[in-house]
């Protein structure tokens, strides 16, 4: 029976989610261990990397890559006060309310369709495993590959479902949280693409596919 504790350390825990989960954990020996876990039941793989402070080699955070591929321009951005990435240059200084007192008190919401987003996160299972989250957090949709990082082959027309946090994530429980809202996230963006206004684009069923990055 597995323990689940963070008390061997986030890369016992990692390793101990990949085997739960059916991924595999990866250790190239010199850089901090990843893990790659695949969603069972759709062609999609989620991969979880560490990462560090800039400048420094010392873990700080998480990072969660869910690639996809999508005809549909749009894209957002989540992130609590605390956050490490600023959306400003993206999005200005957009601020969206999707009407629930909680969460827009404690995240800024910005996207490319106010409509699409507040939509997307009308959701209340998805705001919930937002809320949820600890620590400082951002969660968007990378579309610009310039932006993608060396270590995510993301293949042409594929955009990327980005999760980051910090500090790293040493609990099982919430590993498996951050999974679910990913694939929740990508759910819920296609139930939107099917009630889609006149004139815009949906997401095909078999457009939403992601690629190995291990």
């Amino acid at each position: 029976m597995a323990l689940h504790s963070r008390i061997f350390g986030w890369q016992y825990v990692w390793k101990e989610f990949a085997d739960e989960m059916g991924g595999s954990a990866a250790d190239d020996g010199i850089s901090p261990e990843a893990i790659s876990v695949q969603v069972p039941y759709k062609p999609w793989r989620l991969t979880y990397y560490p990462h560090a402070t800039k400048g420094k080699k010392t873990v700080a955070g998480t990072t969660v890559v869910l690639p996809f591929q999508s005809p549909d321009p749009f894209t957002f951005g989540v992130f609590n006060e605390k956050g490490t990435w600023s959306l400003g240059k993206l999005f200005g200084s957009q601020d969206i309310e999707i009407g629930d007192a909680e969460f827009d008190g404690k995240f800024i919401v910005q996207a490319s369709d106010k409509f699409k987003v507040v939509e997307l996160f009308g959701d209340l299972t998805l705001r919930d495993r937002l809320v949820e989250q600890e620590g400082s957090l951002e969660l968007k949709i990378v579309a610009d590959q310039k932006q993608f990082l060396p270590e995510w082959p993301v293949p042409p027309d594929h955009k990327v479902l980005l999760y980051t946090q910090e500090p790293v994530i040493d609990d099982f429980i919430r590993l498996k949280s951050v999974y679910d809202l990913m694939v929740g996230v990508l759910e819920r963006i296609r139930a939107v693409g099917a009630n889609k206004r006149p004139g815009e684009l949906t997401i095909p069923p078999r457009a939403l596919r992601s690629v190995f990055l291990k």
